[in-house]
């Protein structure tokens, strides 16, 4: 009975008054279907690609700090979230170590490792324990790479190089440092391949 109703609707539409180029009220009604509907996807596009672009940048380094055991020196790394929405990062183990003086480098033991930031909130991340080096002053480097971006879904990758000087006794270790190299680009295909 629907087809009946459905092939009269068609038959009748296009017997009706044609309009601008010769084209039927029915064709009309398509092509602004058609249309309407190609803007709507197109905006919600870039909107997804607008907010998605915000979480570059959104996780910054702030600082650096040490603590001294009997085991070694343990440096944590200090990051904050600048947006209003929650940032996941996650440090990439292969990747991410820490070299004090002649000490052979240190690299973080699982595969990825990191946690997820509120909005507008700080995290410390702590890196392995390095053993304390036995002459001063000495050099230190600490080079790790994450990915960060919405929750369960790394967009954006961060590559930080910070130069290490360190200065006093074992008993009482001075750490200056200063950023070599940074980079904060997006991820190109599968970030842990």
């Amino acid at each position: 009975m629907q087809a009946f109703g459905v092939y009269f609707d068609v038959v009748q539409a296009a017997e009706m008054p044609r309009g601008p180029f010769g084209l039927s009220i029915l064709s009309w009604g398509f092509i602004f279907f058609t249309m309407a509907a190609i803007s709507v996807i197109a905006q919600l596009w870039w909107h997804i690609y607008k907010i998605e672009g915000s979480y570059l940048y959104s996780l910054s380094f702030d600082k650096l700090e040490h603590t001294l055991s009997k085991d070694g020196i343990q440096f944590r790394l200090h990051l904050s979230n600048n947006l209003d929405k929650p940032v996941e990062y996650n440090f990439i183990a292969g990747e991410t170590n820490v070299t004090i003086g002649d000490n052979p480098p240190v690299q973080l033991q699982k595969g990825l490792l990191g946690t997820i930031i509120s909005a507008k909130k700080s995290s410390i991340f702590q890196l392995p324990v390095v053993r304390i080096p036995s002459n001063y002053p000495c050099k230190g480097l600490i080079r790790y790479r994450m990915v960060y971006g919405p929750p369960q879904k790394p967009m954006f990758q961060q590559i930080r190089e910070l130069i290490l000087t360190i200065s006093g006794s074992p008993q009482n270790i001075q750490v200056n440092w200063i950023i070599g190299q940074q980079k904060d680009c997006r991820i190109k295909g599968q970030y842990w391949s």
